[in-house]
C-alpha cells in the first residue's frame, strides 16, 4: 500500500516544461559608418553625407526603412532607386543622408532600418555646433590712428576716441613678446611659446577701470579671443535687458552708460578669431560706480559681466 501512494505521488508531479529559447538574430546587413553627425553646420544651409548598407550574409537580404517624423531635418534617399529593396550577397546599397537645420537646433535622431529574418539597423543622425568660448588676454595697449565721437551724457558732452581698426594684429603681438620678455622656463623658448600660455585666459566675469578723476576718462581696452565655435555676440545693458528694449546703443555701435561706454557691443567672431574691445570710464560723481551687462550669443547662451569703476576727487 505504501508503495502503491509513492508512486501515485511522483506520477501526480508535473514535469516542467522546456521553455523555448529566443533566438538570436543574426546579422545580415550592416551600416558603414553607424553613425552620422554634421558639425559646425550653417542655418538653413542644405547638407549631404553617404552611408554604405552591405549586405554581409550569403543569402539576399530584404529591407525596409522605418517611417520617418514630420518633424524630421533629415531626409534619407536610397540608391539606386528601386522598387524592390533587395540587397544581394556581398553587394551594397547608398544611403544618402539630407540635413538642413536651424543654428538653435542640435538635432539627435536614429534611423532604424528593419531586415526580414534578421537584426535591425540602428543608425545615429545628429547635428552639432560647437558653443562659442570667449576668453580675455591681458595685452599691452597699442596705439593706431582715432576718430572722435561725441556723444551726450546727462547733458555733458563727451568725446569718446575709438581706433580706425576693429582688431589690433595678433603678430605685432607675438612680436612684442618675443622682444621683451626673457624666458626662465628652459624646456620652453621663446620661439616655442605661444602668447596664449604668456598671457593666460580668463573668463569675462568683471573688468576694473581702476581710479578715474570725476570729470576725466579712462581707457580700459581688452582683447577678446574665441577659443570655440563660431558666434555671433551682442553686448546689452542691464536697463536694456529687463526692458527688452534696447535704448542704450546708438548708431556707432556703442553701448551708453551713464559713466560708462562700451564699443564695440556687436561682433562676430570665428573660431580662433580675436578683437579688442574698448572700455571708457567717465565719472560723474566720487565714489564705486558698478554695471551689469550680458552678452548675449546668437546659440541663446547669456554670460554676465560686472564693470567696475571708482570715481575720486582731486584733493589739495
Amino acid at each position: 500500500f505504501f508503495l502503491r501512494k509513492v508512486e501515485s505521488t511522483f506520477s501526480s508531479v508535473r514535469r516542467p516544461k522546456r521553455g523555448n529559447k529566443p533566438k538570436l538574430q543574426k546579422t545580415i546587413l550592416i551600416a558603414i559608418p553607424n553613425s552620422v553627425e554634421f558639425r559646425n553646420y550653417e542655418s538653413n544651409k542644405l547638407y549631404r553625407k553617404v552611408i554604405m548598407l552591405q549586405n554581409v550574409s550569403n543569402s539576399s537580404a530584404r529591407f525596409q526603412l522605418m517611417t520617418r517624423p514630420n518633424y524630421s531635418q533629415f531626409t534619407v534617399m536610397i540608391e539606386p532607386k528601386t522598387q524592390t529593396r533587395n540587397i544581394s550577397p556581398g553587394m551594397h546599397r547608398k544611403l544618402i543622408i539630407f540635413f538642413r537645420g536651424d543654428i538653435l537646433d542640435e538635432p539627435d535622431e536614429t534611423l532604424i532600418i528593419n531586415v526580414q529574418q534578421g537584426r535591425s539597423v540602428i543608425i545615429k543622425l545628429r547635428g552639432y555646433r560647437d558653443p562659442p568660448l570667449l576668453r580675455v588676454i591681458n595685452i599691452p595697449y597699442f596705439q593706431y590712428s582715432l576718430k572722435e565721437l561725441q556723444i551726450m551724457i546727462k547733458d555733458t558732452k563727451w568725446i569718446i576716441e575709438i581706433p580706425y581698426r576693429k582688431t589690433d594684429s595678433y603678430e605685432k603681438l607675438k612680436n612684442y613678446f618675443n622682444k621683451n620678455l626673457q624666458f626662465t622656463d628652459t624646456d620652453k623658448s621663446a620661439s616655442d611659446t605661444s602668447i596664449e600660455s604668456i598671457t593666460r585666459y580668463r573668463k569675462l566675469k568683471s573688468f576694473d577701470c581702476g581710479e578715474c578723476l570725476v570729470g576725466e576718462q579712462v581707457t580700459l581696452p581688452l582683447m577678446i579671443k574665441n577659443i570655440g565655435g563660431e558666434g555671433r555676440f551682442f553686448i546689452m545693458s542691464e536697463i536694456d535687458w529687463s526692458s527688452m528694449h534696447i535704448e542704450d546703443v546708438i548708431n556707432n555701435n556703442i553701448l551708453i552708460l551713464p559713466s560708462f561706454a562700451i564699443w564695440p557691443v556687436y561682433f562676430i567672431l570665428k573660431p580662433q578669431e580675436h578683437i579688442c574691445l574698448y572700455l571708457y570710464f567717465f565719472p560723474d560723481a566720487h565714489g564705486m560706480h558698478v554695471e551689469t551687462l550680458y552678452t548675449i550669443c546668437n546659440n541663446c547662451s547669456v554670460v554676465t559681466t560686472e564693470i567696475i569703476g571708482d570715481g575720486i576727487m582731486y584733493e589739495q
